[in-house]
């Protein structure tokens, strides 16, 4: 899975509320807690269930997700590798 602690808010958003580290630098270089997740890959996440965000989040290891987050009312656009946590 993507290294991402998504906190659903009562809007039907997503806000990330933390980003998971490995040997001591974040796995998803360019997220920051605050930023709303806006789509995982073809999946809009506004309204979206957990289950659905998660399933679009995971893949096997290696493979990339194109994530868009949204800070400051400006799109982001990053590609995170998918990494298998112990």
């Amino acid at each position: 899975i993507v290294g991402l602690t998504l906190r659903p808010e009562a809007n039907g958003v997503f806000t990330v509320a933390g980003v998971a580290t490995k040997n001591g630098r974040a796995v998803v270089e360019g997220i920051q807690s605050g930023d709303t997740l806006v789509r995982v890959g073809s999946l809009a996440t506004a309204g979206a269930t957990m289950g659905a965000v998660a399933d679009a989040l995971r893949g096997a290891p290696g493979a990339t997700r194109t994530i868009l987050v949204e800070r400051e009312g400006k799109p982001i656009s990053i590609e995170a590798t998918v990494t298998r946590f112990p």
